[in-house]
């Protein structure tokens, strides 16, 4: 058994984790798919407008979509995150199409010759089993910045906050790991986690876990020389209602990224818990664990290094 699953204060293993607790590769025929013609309501609550969904011979037979939606196509990173959220259900027209490439087209709110209104198109192929967004030619050529790895980071938040599992899935390399230290666990030792047993972690919290949220303050980012490799420092406040009681944990955490060809990866993450609150919700009688005792228990960990 992973050290503290059966506790309620194991809310560090949602960190990230809240959209692949309901991760699957080919989706059941009960789940909806965008059609053409049809408006459509992403995970986030925004509605697009399905325009199109057709196979283009002349590229390769590339699964297209058209779509008008609600960001401007002008703010690429909220255009990326709405087209992360299109992507969550279109890679089951992908897949049940057996399709190696994909694209999605975004349309602006009026006909025009204006850069600003000139459609913008993300790219999809799969690889090794596993589809990926697809970097344009420009980011290849440029390498990584610090606007671009943050902008990047806030696509895996959003993601994990609307439930975006197959966007998520993109975005991780396949050897995708997560460190997590907790002196506070019976093994003070760190203890790692692949993309499988992460899933399985989520899901144990995920099944009776409410009102997730994640608050990051970015503390540092670091780029390499050669421009294919960054780290992101941050501190992650990560707050839910698990079994009537409010649960909140303040994390120190690392994220490391890599630029590979023309594929953007979250690599791996490295959590270290500083603070954990857990608070009995009104109505329910005092309850003790043998890590926490009181109504309002804190616990202030040094840093672990």
């Amino acid at each position: 058994m992973i050290p503290g699953l059966h506790n309620p204060y194991a809310s560090i293993f949602m960190r990230g984790f809240g959209c692949l607790a309901f991760l699957i590769l080919l989706v059941a025929d009960g789940w909806a798919r965008p059609a053409a013609g049809e408006p459509f309501t992403l995970n986030s609550g925004t509605k697009v407008e399905i325009l199109s969904v057709r196979a283009v011979v002349r590229e390769g037979r590339v699964l297209t979509m058209t779509y008008r939606g609600k960001a401007a196509l002008a703010d690429r990173p909220a255009l990326r995150r709405e087209v992360d959220g299109l992507w969550e259900f279109f890679v089951i027209n992908a897949e049940r199409g057996d399709h190696r490439r994909a694209a999605i087209v975004a349309v602006g709110p009026a006909e025009g010759t204006s850069p600003e209104a000139r459609p913008v198109r993300f790219a999809f192929e799969k690889r090794s089993g596993t589809w990926r967004a697809l970097e344009s030619a420009t980011r290849v050529s440029a390498g990584l910045d610090k606007a671009f790895v943050q902008s990047f980071q806030r696509r895996i938040d959003w993601a994990a906050r609307h439930g975006n599992t197959q966007s998520l899935l993109a975005m991780m390399d396949r050897d995708w790991t997560t460190t997590i230290a907790d002196p506070w666990w019976r093994t003070a030792a760190p203890v790692t986690l692949g993309r499988e047993m992460a899933l399985e972690a989520g899901t144990r919290i995920v099944s009776t876990a409410d009102n997730h949220s994640i608050e990051r303050e970015i503390l540092a980012v670091e780029i390499a020389a050669n421009r294919r490799r960054a780290r992101i420092d941050s501190r992650e406040t990560d707050t839910m209602t698990l079994d009537g009681r409010s649960v909140t944990t303040v994390t120190r955490a690392s994220d490391h990224f890599a630029l590979r060809g023309d594929v953007m990866l979250w690599v791996r993450s490295v959590s270290h818990i500083e603070r954990l609150v857990i608070d009995l919700l009104s109505g329910r009688p005092d309850q003790t664990t043998e890590r926490f005792q009181g109504r309002t228990p804190v616990r202030e960990l040094r840093a672990v290094r």
